[in-house]
């Protein structure tokens, strides 16, 4: 009996989903990218449908080394997504005040995230409550090397002025393991060079935390980890990001960032 209510729910699941309706907001794409924002109701918003839409996205995509499909509830919310800040100057207490007004605006969210070949779809439920739902392959956000790891939190695409015309910088942002130094940065980046493959310029930024707070392209907060208190300015700055720049061209070149907050007097 149980099996038979069980297949009984698959079916309606599947029912429902196909009566369900998504709206594309934004889509952009050039040689090796592609991104894409999608729109979808509250009553919409389940694990079945989210999947469909983005795997129709991803198979629409698949010949691009890197692909990034966001689903959510909120329109603001996506362009929000996209954009990342967008406050080109701004001190540690705005940061902090827009902080605070976005933890109180949690919607329903998804993002599949597709890196040469493999994809991976995580969720922010309507509960507070995060799922990853392996679509294909290994995951793209986790990278493992003998010097250490590290966790993908972002992807940010943004396209260069100067009449470059589909010219883009990806950004990728990640969380390392305890004592981020430079060897280990270059080590991961290598890695994760080589995973990419793209011919745009590529940045990959890493920290020991998820607060990627100068820069522009990083959501004010991540979108798929549940609230936490962010570090005080002091303690920030006495943290290191590292930026390693580079392509499938050569080796990657990593440097410690300054910060405009202030420097660290520890």
């Amino acid at each position: 009996m149980n099996r038979f209510w069980l297949i009984v729910g698959l079916f309606s699941l599947l029912a429902r989903a196909a009566h369900c309706s998504s709206t594309l907001v934004f889509e952009d794409s050039g040689e090796d990218w592609a991104e894409c924002y999608v729109h979808v109701s509250v009553a919409d918003f389940a694990v079945p449908f989210v999947q469909e839409v983005a795997l129709r996205y991803l198979r629409e995509f698949e010949k691009k080394r890197i692909v990034k499909v966001v689903i959510g509830v909120d329109r603001d919310e996506l362009l929000y997504m996209r954009r990342g800040k967008a406050m080109a100057d701004y001190s540690y207490q705005r940061w902090a005040a827009k902080l605070s007004e976005r933890m109180h605006n949690r919607t329903p969210l998804a993002e599949a995230l597709s890196i040469n070949g493999s994809s991976i779809l995580r969720i922010r439920h309507a509960n507070g409550e995060f799922s990853e739902v392996p679509l294909k392959g290994q995951s793209p956000l986790q990278v493992v090397t003998e010097g250490g790891s590290a966790n993908l939190l972002h992807v940010a695409f943004r396209k260069l002025p100067y009449g470059q015309k589909g010219f883009v910088t990806v950004t990728v942002f990640f969380r390392t393991d305890a004592g981020l130094t430079l060897a280990m940065a270059q080590e991961i980046a290598r890695r994760v060079n080589r995973s990419i493959g793209i011919d745009e310029k590529l940045l990959i930024l890493f920290r020991e935390d998820s607060w990627f707070i100068e820069d522009e392209e990083f959501p004010i907060v991540n979108g798929f980890e549940p609230p936490q208190a962010p570090p005080p300015a002091d303690e920030y700055i006495c943290t290191p990001t590292i930026v390693c720049s580079g392509s499938t061209g050569g080796g990657p070149a990593c440097r410690f960032s300054d910060y405009r907050f202030g420097i660290c007097r520890r």
